[in-house]
């Protein structure tokens, strides 16, 4: 399906229709959970449009998106009540830490680091088209992209202080791919399809390019392969380099690493044809 028939929806009201929420839900969701939803470029921040092959994966990988968390704030406001006290507590006493580190030099050294570390990832499966959501911190804002195909597949654009993501696959021969990232490592063409970018949260509607899980497709995915994700933070300097190429960025927590293994798809059975 070409970019111009895809299913799209043109407001707030289309978008909780078809999710089946109120307004309020539809919001939270895309503020705290990564619900795909774009803006219009000058129209205002209330001006917005959803692919629904977007919701969908976002769906597929999501959390328990049912919960409208209504039920909760109660308890909430309760427990920040008793947290303001003992929080005022602590915050004093780390002011007498900081100024005390101040004094070594040791405290500009500690908050200056803007840490990117991913926390989970949720299952990655043997198929192209799928919901992929990675979770963490400081991933800084929205990457750069460079537009590889029709159906949605990009790359982030690698450069120096800029933020980007790149998918390994480590096995070998044709199970061995790269994704994601612009730069000399990807030759394989095989791109992903960024559905949105916070900084704690990455949403991929899967992978586009000459990827696939049949024995005839250039590059495969099958279960088992063992992945590397790859997220550059907003204050590397690795440049198009890969993390082997700057190890010291990933000690000082610039660049954030993580590995899984691909699991069976349950929907599609995979060829046995390595």
């Amino acid at each position: 399906m070409s970019v111009s028939e895809e299913k799209r929806f043109d407001s707030w009201k289309e978008i909780a229709t078809f999710l089946g929420r109120d307004l309020r839900t539809v919001r939270r969701w895309e503020a705290e959970r990564g619900l795909p939803v774009h803006r219009v470029p000058g129209n205002g921040r209330h001006a917005v449009f959803a692919y629904k092959s977007e919701i969908e994966a976002w769906l597929k990988s999501a959390e328990d998106p049912s919960d409208d968390g209504e039920s909760s704030k109660d308890t909430k406001r309760h427990a920040e009540g008793i947290a303001g006290h003992s929080g005022a507590i602590f915050w004093g006493v780390c002011a007498i830490v900081i100024v005390v580190l101040a004094g070594y030099g040791i405290a500009g050294h500690m908050f200056d680091r803007h840490l990117t570390r991913i926390e989970r990832v949720s299952p990655i499966y043997a198929a192209t088209n799928q919901g992929i959501i990675i979770d963490g911190e400081g991933f800084g804002s929205p990457p750069k992209t460079i537009r590889i195909s029709p159906d949605g597949g990009v790359d982030t654009y690698g450069e120096s202080y800029s933020t980007s993501l790149r998918i390994d696959d480590l096995a070998e021969g044709r199970h061995h791919w790269v994704a994601g990232r612009g730069g000399p490592l990807n030759y394989c063409d095989i791109s992903v399809k960024l559905a949105s970018w916070t900084n704690s949260r990455i949403v991929l509607a899967g992978f586009a390019g000459p990827l696939g899980i049949s024995c005839t497709d250039r590059y495969q995915v099958a279960p088992g392969d063992k992945l590397r994700i790859i997220i550059w933070g907003p204050q590397n300097t690795c440049g198009p380099g890969g993390p082997s190429q700057c190890p010291d960025e990933v000690k000082a927590g610039r660049i954030a690493t993580f590995e899984t293994v691909v699991r069976p798809s349950q929907d599609i059975q995979v060829p046995a044809c390595r």
